[in-house]
């Protein structure tokens, strides 16, 4: 899990753009239209063709074709969701006993889901199937969880103060430790960390069986860009070997980056002892 910036105002180039604003209209149409329905108390129909399309979109334009959680491969137009960071229907937490419940407000109702951002892009990102299925409609918070429509995602997230971390704005690595092994880890145990782990599955094993096994590949493919950096030699393929294991498209590329400044720190090390002089 790694950060991954996307402002649609200032990264697009002109045929993105084309196609962002087309689909932007047709978002707002069905936005509209949910939370008109939504006030009249008529039965609230989601098409989800329109996120779809979104999804598909970003894996191609925006995510290099990973899960925005695990950082799995996702090709464009086979497995995968649009996730819904917070959930347009049911909205649910896991209890003190590990039981999922439903989320209740106030007044005794059940939350209605965040349905008037169904279609708003800050609230969609390309999820592999395990992780989206994983989640599901799980959407903890540190303070309680709001039904009326925001329309600033930062002025929700100042209320609720939500424990999933939303990779778009904010940066993994602050909340999540990437270790050697496949294994992830809660940053000095905070909740968030914690939170963004267990409901995304992120330690599942066959998870961690797959980045363990591209941390030691990329520890061998690595072995040239080390040994040249040891030696301060230049090589005009540092920059392609770099790219092919920590760079944005490389699957797993947080947890294995990880790694590597690991082995390179204790390169320098050695380096700065004296007889590897």
């Amino acid at each position: 899990m790694r950060r991954v910036p996307f402002d649609p105002v200032t990264d697009l180039d002109d045929l993105q753009r084309k196609w962002w604003e087309n689909w932007t209209k047709r978002a707002a149409i069905a936005q509209a239209a949910i939370i008109t329905a939504y006030k009249l108390g008529e039965a609230i129909s989601f098409n989800g063709a329109i996120w779809t399309e979104l999804k598909e979109w970003l894996l191609e334009n925006v995510f290099a074709e990973k899960c925005a959680y695990c950082e799995v491969k996702i090709s464009p137009g086979f497995f995968g969701d649009g996730e819904h960071y917070r959930p347009k229907g049911n909205v649910t937490v896991v209890d003190g006993t590990g039981k999922r419940k439903v989320v209740s407000l106030q007044d005794g109702n059940r939350h209605p889901g965040y349905y008037w951002l169904a279609y708003d892009w800050r609230n969609l990102l390309p999820a592999c199937s395990k992780c989206n299925n994983t989640k599901s409609d799980q959407f903890p918070v540190a303070a309680a969880h709001l039904d009326s429509p925001v329309d600033e995602p930062d002025a929700l997230n100042d209320k609720e103060q939500p424990l999933l971390i939303n990779p778009y704005f904010e940066d993994p690595g602050k909340y999540i430790v990437f270790g050697r092994f496949g294994i992830i880890a809660p940053l000095d145990g905070n909740a968030r960390g914690r939170a963004t782990i267990e409901v995304f599955g992120l330690n599942r094993r066959e998870l961690v069986e797959e980045r363990w096994g591209r941390q030691s590949e990329a520890v061998e493919g690595l072995a040239p860009l080390v040994t040249d950096i040891w030696r301060n030699v230049a090589n005009p393929n540092h920059d392609a070997l770099r790219d092919r294991w920590v760079g944005r498209g490389a699957p797993f590329s947080a947890s294995v980056n990880a790694v590597v400044k690991e082995g390179l720190q204790v390169v320098d090390q050695l380096y700065k002892c004296g007889p590897f002089r």
